[in-house]
């Protein structure tokens, strides 16, 4: 079996990376490669428009994250989930519970490297100067300061390599035990599930369809009615046309849960900030 590319930072990884998911699928299939990996840092936001682009040209997806001290790959659709819930409980200062990460990987759907392969931040080595800007946004500096400061010797190694040298790119390697190992580990399994959302709860057994015209309701009573916006005959029947057609696009599209979610976010969030319109 070739050799393929398992760590791999796209530009979901922000002001990191700088690889296209379709170009680390075109460069792999380019190559001959089975299977390409992405690996993320701190998310998996990436994950489905690259299983997209390898699935388009036949090679295999190895789906993966990265955490501060090692990267976790989905060895089938249980370990997906897995990482689904991982990258979830991210804490707000974006670090993960070794107890919670240790209890997850234990359910033996995922492989842990501490120590992982050297990472590509760009395809190709054409792309390095680009990919120096996008670290000069994340460091808060600019090219000519990084520079100055590359001459005076004041960057720290990590950092200095990305500057000095083009080869953070995809770069043909022996195939090692280990690479050969995950890629037989991970299946191939489906990530493109229709979205599930979850129940709202509405009041009074009201169905996701009522409760949604009640809200309606109320909202065209308080914002337009009783302001005056809408007094004429004509006005209201302009806007309840137009109410009912709106409806209708929800309704076939089956979306009443999702607009009952959105709106009690927002009243949530209006409420706590003391501005709750409706």
């Amino acid at each position: 079996m070739n050799w393929f590319p398992l760590h791999n930072f796209t530009h979901y990884s922000l002001l990191k990376g700088f690889s296209k998911p379709h170009e680390l699928a075109k460069i792999c299939s380019d190559n001959n490669y089975p299977a390409c990996g992405i690996s993320d840092y701190k998310t998996i936001s990436g994950c489905v428009s690259f299983y997209q682009a390898c699935k388009k040209v036949g090679i295999k997806p190895i789906l993966g994250c990265t955490f501060d001290n090692s990267t976790v790959y989905a060895k089938n659709k249980k370990g997906w989930n897995d990482l689904i819930e991982m990258v979830s409980c991210l804490d707000e200062n974006s670090d993960l519970s070794n107890k919670i990460a240790k209890d997850i990987i234990s359910r033996d759907n995922l492989i842990l490297l501490n120590k992982p392969s050297s990472v590509s931040y760009y395809v190709q080595s054409k792309h390095a100067e680009l990919h120096r800007i996008l670290m000069c946004s994340e460091l808060k500096t600019t090219l000519p300061k990084v520079q100055k400061k590359l001459r005076k010797n004041e960057l720290p190694k990590e950092i200095s390599s990305f500057f000095t040298k083009s080869d953070k790119c995809i770069r043909s390697d022996v195939m090692t035990k280990e690479l050969e190992s995950i890629y037989e580990q991970c299946e191939e399994y489906n990530i493109l599930n229709a979205p599930m959302l979850p129940k709202f709860s509405c009041p009074n057994d009201m169905s996701e369809e009522e409760y949604l015209k009640v809200l309606a309701r109320e909202g065209w009573r308080k914002l337009l009615i009783n302001t005056g916006k809408v007094n004429q005959e004509e006005s209201k029947n302009k806007y309840l046309d137009r109410f009912n057609s709106e409806l209708q696009v929800i309704k076939d599209a089956n979306l009443f849960g999702y607009f009952l979610i959105v709106q009690d976010i927002i009243r949530h969030i209006e409420k706590d900030m003391g501005c709750l319109t409706i």
